[in-house]
């Protein structure tokens, strides 16, 4: 890989955007008319502005935690870019947050590479993001398990199962030659990639993006507990987080989560309070995270691309 940027087709992009929206309004759709559509009009209006704001503000916070991680890892690689610059490139990847695993966020290596950053280095980075909050939010659930019902500790299971293939592909000798034999083609990018993770293989890197990407999700499993205050469900912030992480998890294979992870919210706080109650709740936390991020994402997308056709037309002019 070098650090040209890498093949873009947007028409792609842009297709899995819209379809991932169609899909959003059909499961929001089924939440209002599972929750009755009068009714949740009601209990929605009822949440008070500054609770949402609040709760927006605390995803925000975790969008400021992620910075930093981003910024510090790309700095360990030897890939610094002005402050600046790396945070509007940075919220650029929430746009594609409703891609499957965030995997969208790789658009970032696309405006990297424009800075000098070789594509390897942002995909390690985006890699390591994507993998430390997948270990964070497993670690913080089961945690959650054990303070609230141990006998459903064994959801877990399946996630760490998952956590721990991935770390044998990528970091063990024998993963690693099943991942080149399985994309040869990809074979020198792969090996590429995987030298520049292991510049950042340490217990110190390790644990602390682990601390830092476990602080940014605990932000947001707060504001999760805000909301569900505020419509007096009755939960502790150890239920609420619990709550949050296990809808995050359901939620990874599917884009954005939709679906998985707004089922699994449902069916863990049913009972807990009405309907309505339970569907607002679940809506507006998707809105002040999932969506608040994929508008402030598309905002920086707009801006980077009027900001290169800007340069762009510098150069031909000079």
């Amino acid at each position: 890989m070098s650090a040209e940027a890498p093949s873009w087709t947007p028409r792609r992009w842009v297709w899995g955007f819209v379809g991932a929206l169609v899909l959003a309004v059909a499961v929001y759709v089924g939440l209002v008319w599972w929750s009755g559509a009068r009714e949740f009009a009601a209990v929605f209006g009822s949440i008070p502005a500054t609770t949402l704001l609040a709760a927006a503000g605390l995803a925000t916070g975790n969008f400021v935690v992620r910075f930093f991680r981003w910024h510090w890892l790309l700095g360990r690689l030897s890939a610094g870019l002005p402050a600046g610059r790396s945070l509007w490139i940075f919220l650029s990847g929430l746009a594609f947050t409703i891609t499957p695993g965030k995997a969208g966020e790789a658009v970032k290596s696309v405006f990297c590479a424009r800075h000098g950053v070789p594509v390897r280095t942002t995909l390690a980075v985006v890699w390591m993001e994507r993998f430390y909050d997948l270990l964070s939010v497993i670690v913080l659930f089961s945690l959650g398990m054990v303070f609230i019902a141990d006998s459903l500790l064994w959801a877990a299971v399946p996630m760490w199962i998952t956590a721990a293939l991935l770390l044998w592909l990528v970091y063990a000798g024998s993963g690693r030659a099943l991942l080149l034999r399985l994309f040869p083609r990809w074979r020198d990018g792969i090996a590429a990639w995987l030298a520049e993770l292991d510049r950042v293989r340490s217990w110190p890197v390790a644990s602390m993006t682990l601390l830092i990407s476990a602080l940014g999700w605990l932000l947001e499993g707060i504001a999760f507990w805000m909301i569900l205050g505020a419509l007096s469900i009755p939960a502790g912030v150890a239920f609420a987080q619990a709550v949050y992480f296990a809808g995050t998890l359901a939620g990874v294979f599917f884009p954005g989560g939709l679906g998985g992870t707004e089922g699994m919210m449902t069916l863990l706080l049913a009972g807990t309070a009405s309907a309505a109650s339970v569907g607002v709740a679940v809506l507006a936390v998707r809105l002040v995270t999932l969506w608040w991020a994929t508008l402030l994402g598309l905002g920086c997308v707009v801006a980077l691309i009027v900001d290169a056709g800007r340069r762009s037309g510098i150069k031909e002019a000079e």
